[in-house]
């Protein structure tokens, strides 16, 4: 499951094995998952522009009680209330997160990597694409 709060800034992807967000978990290296359960990796976030990159935070949390595992994006200054503003999603307040879906994909880019650690079997570095829609995804397991 993936969901946004526009009123803390953030992004939730739960990753446990049944869940939607499994995949982008499974995309981590080793040393990239380290960052993220220690401290926080940075992660470039596109849109369905393809052009307009956001600059975004990946953290852990856990939620033991739950026997669940979450990972949030943080948005990096203001990044993610203009990656909400251009992607619509920031509406009348009481309509907000009504009726609209997210689907997360992870990818690699070469051309955005800051630095490869020798040793590191990623080609490139992480980034992720965003895409909102009205309704639900006929074609995954994501809800609204």
């Amino acid at each position: 499951m993936a969901q946004a709060n526009i009123s803390l800034g953030r992004l939730s992807l739960h990753g446990g094995d049944r869940t939607s967000g499994h995949h982008i978990v499974k995309s981590f290296t080793d040393d990239e998952l380290d960052q993220v359960i220690d401290d926080r990796l940075d992660v470039p976030v596109f849109d369905n522009e393809g052009w307009r990159r956001y600059d975004f935070r990946c953290g852990y949390l856990d939620y033991s009680a739950a026997a669940e595992e979450a990972y949030q994006l943080v948005g990096i200054g203001d990044d993610y209330e203009l990656f909400m503003t251009n992607n619509n999603v920031v509406r009348d307040v009481s309509h907000l997160g009504k009726g609209v879906s997210l689907l997360v994909f992870a990818f690699r880019s070469e051309g955005l990597l800051a630095k490869q650690t020798e040793g590191d079997a990623a080609s490139g570095a992480l980034c992720m694409v965003i895409l909102f829609f009205v309704g639900r995804c006929q074609q995954c397991s994501i809800a609204s």
